[in-house]
């Protein structure tokens, strides 16, 4: 289950930083970043409170 989570949130990240690469300005670049570390706290809050 968390595996599917992380490979999801891989792709939808990677899908993300490429399509703002392309037609980004800057400001859709910091929500990206921010959107980014929005992942990792989650995915940090997630891992931790698993265990």
């Amino acid at each position: 289950m968390m595996n599917l989570w992380v490979i999801w949130t891989l792709v939808k990240t990677k899908v993300f930083w490429a399509y703002i690469r392309k037609n980004g300005t800057n400001q859709s670049r910091y929500l990206c970043y921010i959107q980014i570390v929005n992942n990792m706290v989650n995915f940090l809050n997630y891992t931790i409170s698993k265990n």
